[in-house]
């Protein structure tokens, strides 16, 4: 949770005092992965290196676990008081044989406000 407070942090510090809705998207292909970050203003937003490195980070820690990630998205809105809402998603493959899973895996939610 730690790397989901961090990832937020650096997509929220991003924002304009006008956008209302953000969106990450991190996907994973083999060793590689890809950030994709938008606004309800902007269609592409150029992700800063925190960004990146907590991204990096949030993969590496899957990968060595073997969960079998494949990517996920955060998506933000702002609430009327102007705290940040986020709920993501995450995607999962097959987990790596070390995981030690037989039944398949689906991804999960979470909700939580941000001041």
């Amino acid at each position: 949770m730690e790397i989901d407070l961090e990832i937020g942090q650096c997509v929220l510090a991003e924002m304009y005092e006008d956008e209302t809705e953000a969106e990450l998207s991190i996907d994973i292909v083999g060793e590689q992965y890809r950030v994709v970050v938008r606004s309800d203003t902007r269609s592409a937003i150029m992700p800063s290196d925190d960004l990146l490195d907590a991204a990096g980070a949030l993969v590496d820690l899957h990968s060595g676990a073997g969960t079998g990630l494949a990517g996920m998205v955060y998506r933000y809105s702002k609430n009327e008081d102007g705290s940040w809402a986020v709920g993501s998603s995450f995607e999962y493959g097959e987990p790596a044989s070390h995981f030690g899973l037989s039944q398949q895996r689906r991804g999960w939610r979470r909700w939580f406000g941000r001041g």
